[in-house]
C-alpha cells in the first residue's frame, strides 16, 4: 500500500483527509483541519479502510459518503472528494489565508507538550506558612534581646538559647524587685552629732542584678524634707563585700552606713532605691 492509504477524519467537522505515513511522522501526528482549522492528532482519528467519507469546503453543505476506491494494483487511489491535508510545519507566515491550511510557526506550540499535574497538598502550604512565621519571629526575639531578655518570663529561653549560639545577653535589672528593709536609724555608739543607718537589701529575682544606688532621707512631723543622699556600692559595702558589683538572685545583703545627725526636728527617715518613690 502507498503512503496515500491513509485517510483521517476531523473530530469537530467530520471532513476526511488523506495523509502518508512521512506526513504524520514530521509532526509527530498533529495536523489542522482545512475546513475548521480545529487541530488534531491525525494518528488518533484515522478512517478504517471502506468508511471513508469526504468532506466538501463551504458554508452549510455537508460532507457526502464515498468509499475509497481501490486500483488493480491494490492500492487506493486518491478521491478527489477528499481533500488534501497539509501538515504543521514551519512555513506559516500568519497571513494570506485563502481557504488552505495555514501552519502555525511551531507545531509544538500548537499542540503543546505533556505537563503532567503536580497535586499541592494544603498541609504542605501550612507548613510553609508556620515556617515562615516562626522565621519572623525569631528574627525580631533576636533583633530585640537587648530589651525583651528582661522579661522573666523570656530571658530563661535567652538564656538556653545562648548555650548553643553564641550571643551575650545584657545583665538582668529589674528595680522593682529589689527590696529595703529592716531600715535601723540610731545614734552612733562613739562618734558625737553621728547616726548609723542599718538595713538589708534583698534581690528578689531569680538572676543577679549589679547593687543598686540608695537614697536617704530625713524629714520633719510636716513631712518637710531637711535632708537627703544618695550612696553609691562603694559606699555601703564594707569588709568580704568590698568591691562586689552584684547582688545574688534571691540573696538579702546586711548594710551599714554612718551619717553626720542632721538635727533633732528630723523625725522621719527612709531609704529606697535611688529613681524610685518612696514606700
Amino acid at each position: 500500500m502507498s503512503d496515500s492509504d491513509l485517510v483521517t477524519r476531523c473530530p469537530n467537522c467530520e471532513t476526511s483527509f488523506h495523509v502518508s505515513e512521512a506526513q504524520l511522522a514530521a509532526a509527530g501526528g498533529a495536523v489542522r483541519c482545512g475546513a475548521c482549522l480545529q487541530v488534531f492528532l491525525a494518528t488518533e482519528h484515522l478512517v478504517p479502510e471502506g468508511e471513508v467519507r469526504g468532506a466538501i469546503h463551504g458554508a452549510g453543505r455537508e460532507a457526502e459518503d464515498e468509499p475509497v476506491e481501490e486500483e488493480t494494483s491494490g492500492e487506493v487511489a486518491p478521491d478527489a472528494s477528499v481533500p488534501e491535508l497539509t501538515l504543521i510545519d514551519d512555513e506559516f507566515d500568519g497571513e494570506g489565508f485563502d481557504g488552505e491550511l495555514n501552519i502555525e510557526p511551531d507545531p509544538a506550540e500548537i499542540v503543546g507538550e505533556y505537563q503532567p499535574t503536580v497535586a499541592q497538598h494544603p498541609l504542605a502550604w501550612a507548613g510553609g506558612a508556620l515556617l515562615l512565621a516562626a522565621v519572623l519571629v525569631a528574627q525580631v526575639a533576636w533583633f530585640n534581646r537587648v530589651e525583651l531578655s528582661q522579661r522573666p518570663e523570656l530571658r530563661i529561653y535567652y538564656e538556653r538559647v545562648c548555650q548553643f549560639v553564641p550571643c551575650d545577653l545584657p545583665t538582668y535589672s529589674d528595680e522593682d524587685v529589689l527590696r529595703i528593709t529592716d531600715l535601723v536609724v540610731r545614734s552612733h555608739p562613739s562618734v558625737p552629732r553621728a547616726l548609723m543607718v542599718d538595713a538589708i537589701i534583698r534581690n528578689d529575682a531569680s538572676w543577679r542584678q549589679r547593687f543598686p544606688d540608695i537614697e536617704l532621707r530625713f524629714s520633719n512631723i510636716r513631712d518637710k524634707l531637711l535632708a537627703e543622699r544618695v550612696f553609691g556600692p562603694a559606699e555601703y559595702l564594707a569588709g568580704e563585700m568590698t568591691g562586689l558589683k552584684y547582688i545574688p538572685a534571691r540573696t538579702e545583703v546586711r548594710i551599714t552606713l554612718e551619717i553626720v545627725d542632721p538635727g533633732p526636728e528630723a523625725t522621719n527617715y527612709s531609704l529606697v532605691v535611688f529613681g524610685r518613690e518612696s514606700r
